[in-house]
């Protein structure tokens, strides 16, 4: 059963990904999740709470416009910032997490020292240049929709060299907002100094997503592009499934799985797409997987 009329409030709980709202909201109250099922991570904080025209502006090329009275498209917002210090063990594990709103949605990467850094501390020049080449890739970003999009930054076996401030920055197609880290590597080694130094010798690291979308929220019939960048050594196999799917999304007239690992929907339908898509990435030394709600608005007639 569609909603009647247009989405007024859009709040989205990503702990128990749950859409909830006042009773005059043209949707239902109701769980994502069956009473048995939790999705891979367990989100703790509200991480979009945003007002939308309650009657959407319809062009004649369909784009949604807003009013001045309600908070302009475009700006982006931290839900999750990573603390604004922190100390890690030699050897040890480094993971800095960001999760920002947008519309248009934003990319999410990582600057070291204030310079591009790749997510892998292993097969570096691949994935610096990889990384370096955002401004490229912005074209492949969304360019409407509202948005929630994470990264991490992971780097395993750190060495004094990892002592640096790390910055999370997120940029839409609109504009761009920062959040800094100032780690520090304490001199004692860590216990896994066994398993780093067989890292370095094999150059082996299991499959990470290191950016996704959490959610994504458009008006029915438009295109939406879902966000799914894995890294690893060999580089990992990137696949989407839709929520209790045991088969991948292929390519076909509904879906384009990207080079990226990024999955784009041509035409939202509440009926086909309403609920949570899953990414997993894998190579042969692990296993990831990260989870997209997806909320397509229904258009007033």
């Amino acid at each position: 059963m569609k909603p009647a009329g247009i989405l007024t409030n859009v709040f989205l709980v990503l702990g128990a990904l749950t859409i909830a709202g006042a009773a005059s909201l043209p949707f239902r109250r109701t769980s994502i999740f069956r009473d048995n099922e939790t999705p891979r991570r367990q989100y703790e904080e509200l991480i979009a709470s945003r007002q939308i025209r309650s009657n959407f502006d319809f062009s004649a090329d369909d784009e949604v416009k807003t009013s001045s009275s309600v908070e302009p498209a475009g700006t982006l917002q931290f839900h999750i910032k990573p603390p604004s210090q922190m100390t890690v063990a030699m050897n040890d594990r480094l993971e800095l997490l960001c999760d920002v709103s947008g519309s248009p949605p934003p990319a999410v990467y990582w600057l070291k020292n204030g310079m591009p850094i790749p997510e892998s501390p292993f097969d570096r020049e691949e994935v610096e240049e990889s990384t370096n080449n955002i401004l490229e890739s912005e074209s492949l970003l969304p360019t409407r929709g509202l948005a929630s999009t994470k990264s991490r930054l992971v780097i395993d076996c750190v060495d004094g060299e990892a002592e640096a401030i790390y910055t999370c920055v997120a940029q839409s197609i609109k504009e761009k907002i920062v959040s800094s880290t100032y780690v520090h590597i304490e001199g004692e080694v860590a216990y896994n100094e066994t398993t780093c130094m067989l890292r370095h010798e094999t150059y082996s690291l299991p499959a990470t997503v290191f950016m996704w979308s959490g959610t994504y929220i458009d008006v029915e019939g438009k295109g939406a592009l879902l966000l799914c960048r894995a890294v690893g050594n060999p580089t990992p196999k990137v696949s989407w499934y839709m929520e209790d799917e045991d088969q991948p999304i292929t390519t076909g007239l509904q879906y384009q799985v990207l080079p990226s690992g990024d999955l784009k929907i041509r035409h939202l339908r509440w009926s086909e797409h309403m609920g949570l898509f899953k990414c997993r990435a894998e190579n042969e030394f692990g296993t990831d997987q990260s989870t997209t709600f997806v909320y397509p608005v229904v258009q007033e007639s």
